[in-house]
């Protein structure tokens, strides 16, 4: 991502970079509604965690293909807002963001994993245990196998930063010292 189309690479063929672009033009405008849904989203939250969340959703864009070895969970009550923050910064990343379920981390076919950058989770964790063991391995991976129906498995680097949501507490299943969950809980509508 953020490359030319052609690629310097080893061998007699350049590589290709399909990295499709951005889904949104940068244009200056008012960002107070995504601020305060932010806000909403991080009340129980100190002013450290809420700078490290814009950090966390800035540095991708600011670096196109970087990994951030992390990921966000947000958790709490239905109709808190927890998607909409990741649906709109899908926006910005366009035909490279995809919403998955917990169905797609745990189906042996991921060609929908295939050139994304930004991936949301709704409601990880909540059916399968092994989906949530599954996102332990995707947030830190360098490369990923592509596996498609009736297409040979290949293997590409993996630029994905995922945001989950889950209306369950036990989403993740985490260790005592995992460092990879950055957990929000986001307080039910009174």
């Amino acid at each position: 991502p953020g490359q030319p189309e052609f690629l310097p690479r080893d061998g007699p063929h350049p590589g290709y970079n399909a990295w499709s672009g951005w889904g949104v033009e940068p244009e200056k405008g008012d960002m107070s509604v995504v601020v305060e849904l932010v806000d909403y989203l991080l009340q129980e939250c100190t002013k450290e965690q809420k700078a490290w969340l814009w950090s966390w959703l800035a540095y991708p864009i600011q670096n196109p293909g970087r990994k951030m070895s992390s990921c966000v969970l947000t958790h709490g009550g239905q109709g808190t807002g927890k998607s909409i923050l990741g649906e709109i910064v899908g926006r910005i990343y366009g035909e490279n963001y995809k919403a998955v379920e917990d169905h797609d981390l745990t189906n042996s076919f991921n060609e929908w994993c295939r050139n994304r950058q930004f991936v949301m989770g709704s409601e990880i964790g909540a059916s399968y245990r092994k989906a949530a063991d599954v996102m332990k391995s995707a947030i830190t991976r360098e490369h990923i196998t592509v596996n498609s129906k009736f297409v040979a498995q290949y293997e590409i680097r993996d630029c994905i930063n995922y945001y989950f949501t889950s209306n369950k507490p036990n989403a993740a299943y985490l260790d005592e010292d995992d460092r990879r969950h950055f957990i929000v809980n986001v307080p039910k509508i009174p």
